[in-house]
């Protein structure tokens, strides 16, 4: 579930500071961002593959 836009961009204020990135924390933010926002498509997907599963099950 993508995290809401308010969210986001707050996080991404934060975590790409001069000073995080300095300290190597910038990257936090990435790992965040790529962990919760999944697409449409790949919801979808792993919706379809499910009921496969469950249909030869």
């Amino acid at each position: 579930m993508p995290l809401p836009k308010f969210i986001r961009k707050t996080l991404s204020a934060v975590f790409n500071s001069p000073i995080l990135q300095a300290l190597g924390v910038g990257d936090v933010y990435d790992v965040i961002k790529n962990h919760f926002a999944l697409s449409a498509k790949e919801i979808t997907q792993t919706y379809q593959n499910s009921y496969a599963y469950a249909l030869s099950a």
